[in-house]
């Protein structure tokens, strides 16, 4: 197997921290093992490889290793999934006016809103996530791709790139031990049949219409489909709304009117604007960090 080991900051820039992948909604999440990160990936080319960030004499670097891995077209793939130094130049301008969201940048530095390496994959997790913990949510994500996933192995650390959508139309629900994954991944079988990879194409064309086009299939609602747009997408614009945050954003801004969907809602979008879905992402991450 090819093995290519980059300096951090040479690749993503200083303020990227991979102890921020720890925090924030993770639909597609980096393992922690012994202090160092690793993801399975696979290329369009179908080449797998896993990548690791690891802390070697204080500095963090990139390694990445897989069998014929184009180099280059990895790295863009990683660096889809973490966001762009760019993006946090408008949530630094908004942070000047915004006490919370300023203390938030400030306690997590390098902190970026991650995304999933396709569309599907934003839209299933979302469904797996529905009214469950997180810890429990990254259990039956965990089952969900050991069992309908590609196996990626190396140095002995393993990790399941998330199934294709053609993967996911041909699958028993029963096959899962944990059985509330049995509604869910019927559902998303049930979806798989119903779509091709051009829907996701012409979602992505406008995702603020996006929502309706979302909520008409069976077991998707307003968080779902908020959730596949912000976190399959990056579109910014689309703040994620559920009982955790309409609870969180109304105790750091100590408005309970905010603890009502379209309250919170409005209120994302007239204070940070295009960028309301990853500054309410940032303030999830700073909350939980601080376990609130």
């Amino acid at each position: 197997m090819r093995e290519t080991t980059y300096k951090l900051a040479e690749v993503f820039g200083i303020s990227f921290n991979p102890e921020a992948l720890r925090w924030g909604y993770r639909f597609s999440p980096w393992k922690e093992e012994g202090g160092t990160f690793y993801k399975a990936f696979s290329l369009e080319t179908g080449s797998l490889f896993l990548a690791f960030f690891e802390k070697i004499d204080g500095g963090w670097y990139l390694r990445i290793k897989g069998a014929e891995t184009d180099e280059e077209r990895a790295l863009r793939l990683i660096e889809k999934t973490l966001g762009h130094r760019e993006d946090l130049v408008p949530l630094l301008s908004l942070s000047k006016s915004d006490p919370m969201l300023a203390r938030a940048l400030r306690e997590l530095p390098g902190y970026r809103l991650k995304s999933t390496p396709s569309p599907h994959e934003a839209l299933f997790s979302a469904i797996i996530s529905q009214n469950v913990s997180r810890d429990v949510f990254f259990k039956m994500l965990a089952e969900f791709k050991e069992l309908l996933g590609v196996r990626v192995e190396a140095d002995g650390y393993v990790d399941f790139v998330f199934p294709s959508l053609e993967e996911l139309r041909d699958f028993d629900p029963f096959d899962f031990k944990d059985r509330r994954l049995i509604h869910r991944t019927s559902i998303i079988r049930d979806i798989a049949r119903e779509v091709d990879g051009d829907f996701f194409v012409e979602l992505g064309r406008d995702p603020l219409s996006g929502i309706d086009a979302l909520v008409k299939f069976r077991g998707v609602g307003e968080y779902t489909a908020r959730a596949t747009l912000l976190y399959g997408y990056r579109a910014y614009e689309i703040p994620v709304v559920d009982r955790y945050i309409q609870k969180m954003i109304a105790y750091l801004y100590a408005d309970p009117g905010l603890r009502e969907p379209n309250g919170l809602i409005a209120f994302a979008l007239d204070r940070w604007g295009e960028y309301a879905g990853y500054a309410v992402d940032l303030l999830i991450a700073w909350s939980q960090k601080n376990e609130r």
